[in-house]
C-alpha cells in the first residue's frame, strides 16, 4: 500500500511538472508564444455558385457540382493580445468545380454501350483554376480546454490571384483528354471571406498541430466575358479542412 502511494505521489508531480499536464495550471510553453510561423495544408471541395448559368460551357450546358481540391499556405501568427492576434499567409489554391453536362451528342449505343468520348452527363469534365493567394485574417484561441488542447479560429479574407485557368475534359476509355485554357474567358483576381475554427493540440511542445475545419465566400464573377457566356454569374465556393504547424 505504501508503494502504490508513493507511485501515485510520482506520477501526480510528474504530470503536474510537466507543461499543460492534466494536474498542471501552467499552459505550455508552445501555446505562450506570441509569434509563431509554419505551414497548413488544405483539402478543400470547391464549387462555382451559380444562380444565373451560362448558355453554355465547354460546348454544353452544364450543372457545378463540387469537386476536390488541395492547396497550401506559409503562416505567421502574431498575438498582440493574450487571446487575440493577426495572421498573413501566402500559398497556392486550386479552385473550381466538376460540370455535369447534358448529353446533347447523342451518341450512338453499340455493343452495349455508348461511343466514348461524348460530353454526356458523367461527371468528366472539370473547371479548374489555379490560384497564389495571401490569406489576412484576426485569429483567436481559448485558454486550454483539457490537458494540451485548446479551441482556436480565424475570420478573415483572401486574396486570390487566378494565374491559369483549365478545362478539362477526361476521357477515361482512351486516355486522350480534351484540355483547353481559356484564361481569357475567366477571373484574375479576387477577395473571398473566409472562417475556420477548430482545436490547436500542443505537440510534445515541439510544435503545435492545428486541424481546422473552414469556410470561403468568393466575391467576383468567375466569368470575364459577358458576351460569350450570356452574362452568366458565379462565384466561387469552398469549405473543407485545413491541417497545420505552427512553430
Amino acid at each position: 500500500m505504501k508503494k502504490t502511494i508513493l507511485i501515485l505521489l510520482f506520477l501526480i508531480s510528474s504530470l503536474s511538472g510537466r507543461s499543460g499536464g492534466a494536474f498542471g495550471d501552467s499552459i505550455p510553453s508552445k501555446f505562450n508564444k506570441k509569434l509563431n510561423y509554419g505551414i497548413s495544408f488544405n483539402s478543400a471541395w470547391t464549387n462555382i455558385l451559380a444562380d444565373k448559368k451560362p448558355i453554355n460551357i465547354g460546348g454544353t450546358e452544364g450543372e457545378y457540382k463540387y469537386k476536390p481540391s488541395l492547396g497550401g499556405t506559409l503562416l505567421i501568427e502574431y498575438y498582440f493580445m493574450n487571446l487575440i492576434g493577426v495572421g498573413i499567409g501566402f500559398g497556392h489554391q486550386q479552385r473550381g468545380a466538376t460540370l455535369t453536362n447534358t448529353d446533347n451528342v447523342k451518341a450512338p449505343y453499340v455493343n452495349g454501350a455508348y461511343l466514348y468520348g461524348e460530353k454526356d452527363s458523367t461527371n468528366r469534365q472539370k473547371l479548374r483554376f489555379y490560384c497564389w493567394e495571401i490569406p489576412l485574417y484576426l485569429n483567436f484561441h481559448t485558454p486550454k480546454i483539457i490537458n494540451n488542447v485548446r479551441v482556436s479560429g480565424k475570420l478573415g479574407g483572401i486574396l486570390s490571384f487566378n494565374t491559369k485557368t483549365q478545362m478539362i475534359f477526361h476521357s477515361i476509355e482512351d486516355g486522350f483528354h480534351e484540355i483547353t485554357f481559356p484564361n481569357a474567358n475567366y477571373y484574375k483576381n479576387e477577395i473571398l471571406y473566409f472562417g475556420s475554427i477548430g482545436a490547436d493540440i500542443n505537440a510534445g511542445d515541439n510544435a503545435i498541430f492545428q486541424i481546422h475545419l473552414f469556410k470561403q465566400y468568393g466575391t467576383k464573377n468567375i466569368y470575364n466575358n459577358a458576351s460569350l457566356f450570356n452574362n452568366a454569374e458565379g462565384f466561387n465556393r469552398a469549405w473543407g479542412i485545413s491541417l497545420g504547424f505552427l512553430y
